[in-house]
């Protein structure tokens, strides 16, 4: 008897359960699934000897004071390959027969209006910009593979305002001189610390100068021994890494900044093309030949002699 009554009980029991399970469909709370551990974060291997540097590192211009000199178009360039770096520059629309400095600079942006001009005076004056852009770290003269060697030459425009600056070094040799001992600490040129990692991509590119012509005012600073002009900002750019582009490295160690003249693009305007004005420069009144038959003229070089370059002392 007490079993019968057992099994009566167990039975009622389960059909309850059922009732439950499937009448009111009882909610079943998910399950927190199993948090993983964050894999470890590494730190970046530090890079001491340059290999983090190859291929190709562009900086488009942009334009500063453009209220004195107008929009200056133009890009700067390295390019590494093996054991060789190569620096390019090509600008635009600049002052006739000026010469510009450009350096590659330590920090990260370039300035800007106005929050950068820190005497309110509508201009970014050289003082301003070094604020910005930091010291001079690679100057892009006559010797890239030394900071001091070859800043007595730098470029010197065309007639037309452009001009194109190519040179190249053995890398080690440049990096070897940036981590070098500073001979002058209290000049505008810095070196990088020996157990610091370098890298080209983030650095600023800055020129400077515009010609004589140019009436500046008082307000902007200049640096020792340079006049304002001399030393006033006209663009800069950020490099960033860029693709490579098709064709081989030239091979040939170049000595000084050069500017080949290019049929249509970097010559002078022709003779008897009155109409087309260098800006910044008014039309000359035209002189009359007074020359007698016999009288020996001096003959002028040709747009294939070689490029100028400007001494700065």
């Amino acid at each position: 008897m007490k079993n019968t009554f057992a099994i009566v009980c167990l039975l009622t029991l389960l059909a309850s359960c059922n009732k439950g399970s499937s009448g009111s469909k009882a909610a079943i709370l998910p399950t927190e699934p199993e948090q993983s551990l964050p894999e470890e974060v590494k730190a970046p291997a530090i890079v001491l000897d340059g290999s983090n540097i190859q291929g190709v590192y562009l900086a488009k211009f942009t334009t500063l004071n453009p209220g004195i000199v107008g929009t200056i178009p133009g890009s700067a360039q390295f390019r590494r390959i093996d054991d060789r770096i190569s620096a390019y520059v090509r600008l635009f629309a600049g002052s006739p027969d000026t010469a510009h400095f450009q350096n590659v600079h330590s920090g990260n942006r370039c300035p800007t209006m106005p929050e950068d001009d820190k005497n309110e005076d509508g201009f970014i004056d050289i003082k301003e910009a070094l604020a910005v852009v930091g010291p001079v770290i690679i100057p892009l003269d006559a010797d890239l593979t030394t900071q001091l060697s070859g800043n007595s030459l730098w470029s010197k425009s065309f007639p037309n305002g452009s001009y194109e600056y190519m040179v190249d070094t053995n890398f080690d040799g440049l990096l070897d001189d940036m981590r070098d001992e500073d001979e002058n600490p209290r000049d505008n040129i810095s070196k990088i610390a020996s157990d610091a990692p370098f890298d080209l991509a983030g650095k600023v590119f800055m020129v400077q100068g515009v010609g004589p012509e140019k009436v500046l005012p008082e307000s902007i600073a200049s640096l020792p021994k340079y006049k304002n002009h001399q030393t006033f900002p006209i663009a800069c750019g950020v490099y960033i890494p860029g693709p490579m582009e098709s064709g081989t490295l030239y091979e040939d160690v170049i000595t000084g900044p050069v500017a080949p003249v290019e049929e249509t693009i970097d010559q002078p305007a022709p003779e008897g093309a009155d109409e087309i004005q260098i800006p910044g420069k008014e039309e000359e009144e035209p002189v009359e030949d007074t020359l007698d038959d016999d009288t020996e003229i001096e003959e002028t070089p040709t747009t294939e002699s070689q490029p100028e370059v400007i001494e700065i002392i």
